[in-house]
């Protein structure tokens, strides 16, 4: 029912080591810049969330020293 609506924090399903991961602040701070870089990308570009691209998003995220791939 909502455009552009977007939602941080600890919204996601996990199980086992993945939910032991999420379930501390980080991951949530992560999400939390990650919708923020979205919003000011959204008003930018005057464009629609589902018009955001995800390359762009992830490469503002690592520019800013955040890990997101585990090697």
């Amino acid at each position: 029912k909502y455009d552009n609506l977007l939602a941080a924090g600890r919204i996601i399903s996990a199980e086992g080591k993945a939910w032991d991961m999420t379930r501390v602040i980080p991951p949530c701070v992560l999400t939390g810049e990650a919708c923020g870089i979205i919003a000011s990308i959204i008003v930018d570009k005057k464009i629609n969330i589902k018009e955001i691209d995800i390359k762009e998003v992830q490469n503002k995220m690592v520019e800013r020293g955040n890990i997101l791939h585990h090697k």
